[in-house]
């Protein structure tokens, strides 16, 4: 809360610093997001890598390894919507608490208009989504087509970790999927 006995110049300059100090918070976690996007695709690649590898099959199609391997990419999905998560309180505070003070903020606004590509950059977000997603959906279907390989059998004391791995698999999805979800209906009430 601003003090009262500020005159409205004061008060335009510190909403504008304030403006300021969250475009460049938002620009960060944009490219903070980027990263998560990149850290996945470099990961994918890493393990397809290996899976090529004769030497390095067997023990990626092992079931405890594949119930392992879609753990990195959902935790990196949940920080990617943490992160558009803060963009868009950020993006929120802009448009209701700094916006109806500063209105000539025309950027603000623009954005929230309907556009002709605004289904398109909708429809990216999703896509945005399969680079976490894609690489999971893999290795589960893998986990499943491998669960009883008689060629690759499971030794009784890696079942506990591979239940383990499937578990944690299972909370992380739910978790990624919630967070998703809630998030795009979040977002809709934005614009």
């Amino acid at each position: 809360m601003l003090p009262v006995d500020m005159t409205p110049e004061e008060m335009r300059r510190i909403m504008l610093a304030e403006y300021t100090a969250l475009r460049g918070e938002i620009t960060a976690f944009l490219a903070l997001q980027g990263q998560f996007m990149n850290y996945s695709i470099v990961l994918s690649g890493i393990i397809a890598g290996l899976a090529l590898k004769s030497e390095f099959r067997d023990t990626l199609q092992a079931p405890p390894a594949l119930a392992f391997l879609p753990i990195p990419f959902l935790i990196l999905g949940i920080l990617y919507t943490d992160v558009r998560a803060r963009v868009l309180r950020a993006a929120e505070y802009i448009e209701t608490e700094l916006r109806p003070n500063l209105p000539f903020l025309g950027w603000e606004s623009f954005i929230r208009k309907p556009h002709k590509l605004t289904k398109f950059w909708s429809g990216a977000e999703h896509l945005r989504s399969l680079i976490f997603l894609l690489p999971v959906s893999i290795f589960v279907f893998l986990l499943i087509a491998n669960w009883h390989n008689p060629g690759n059998p499971t030794k009784p004391s890696r079942e506990l970790l591979r239940w383990i791995f499937v578990g944690l698999d299972g909370v992380l999805l739910v978790t990624g999927v919630w967070s998703w979800a809630r998030l795009e209906s979040y977002a809709k009430t934005l614009q």
